[in-house]
């Protein structure tokens, strides 16, 4: 599963395509629902997703203060694989979006009533009381981003993601094979911490993280600095045991 960021400046004509159909899949027949889902608004956003090779399987999209609402926002938020930790990973990363692309200090979200736990997950309190939008019940949303991101901070584990990294490394300047006892239960050790302190990690998502790891430049970076040729080593290493199990 790869992670994509883009600005809408930056998307092509075929990211534009994909996700302009998933919306209007999800949105407009999917809900019933005859609206207007493109507007000016995303020509202000940062377009996030989640991608494997079935195509777009989360999405959501971040705006600016001033915007829709005082504050910056997240709308259009879709998990086409629910209840399998894909929103809670993209929400996540939108929230670091919003701090460090829009400088934004909160986020506001007009939350469908039956998403609610989603966006309580991490860190959103309701702000208002129900109303209707487009015919369907709304409640507002409201996170403080310095705030959670502190409280998520005071959450982290004695043993963090970096360090199963750097065991990982260690394990591959052994000349250890990805498909060694010792390298599959490093493979378990991290999807048990990212179900115990993230999100359910599904063998599948897990499968999605791999090729992440390798895919996307600011992770391959991060994870090579215990030693070069780590996230290939973890990413063949989560492909065996993805095929094992």
């Amino acid at each position: 599963m790869q992670v994509v960021i883009k600005h809408f400046s930056e998307l092509n004509t075929e990211e534009l395509f994909e996700i302009y159909k998933l919306r209007s899949a999800v949105f407009v027949v999917e809900q019933n629902c005859v609206y207007q889902d493109i507007d000016e608004a995303d020509k202000t956003a940062y377009h996030l997703y989640l991608k494997d090779a079935d195509g777009i399987q989360a999405y959501l999209r971040v705006l600016p203060k001033g915007v829709r609402y005082n504050e910056a926002s997240i709308g259009r938020v879709i998990s086409v694989k629910r209840r399998c930790g894909l929103a809670t990973w993209l929400l996540k990363e939108a929230i670091m979006v919003a701090k460090e692309k829009f400088n934004a200090d909160a986020l506001v979200i007009s939350s469908q009533k039956y998403a609610v736990p989603v966006y309580q997950k991490v860190g959103f309190v309701q702000c208002s009381e129900e109303y209707l939008e487009d015919g369907i019940p709304h409640v507002r949303m409201f996170l403080k981003i310095d705030e959670t991101l502190k409280a998520e901070e005071q959450k982290k584990p004695n043993v963090t993601m970096n360090d199963i990294m750097a065991e990982f490394a260690d394990c591959m300047k052994k000349d250890v094979s990805p498909d060694s006892e010792e390298a599959q239960t490093l493979v378990k050790k991290l999807q048990n911490h990212i179900s115990e302190h993230y999100y359910t990690c599904t063998n599948e998502i897990l499968a999605g993280l791999g090729q992440m790891y390798v895919l996307d430049e600011r992770f391959k970076r991060n994870i090579d600095k215990n030693a070069e040729g780590t996230a290939q080593f973890i990413c063949n290493a989560i492909e065996f045991y993805y095929k094992s199990n």
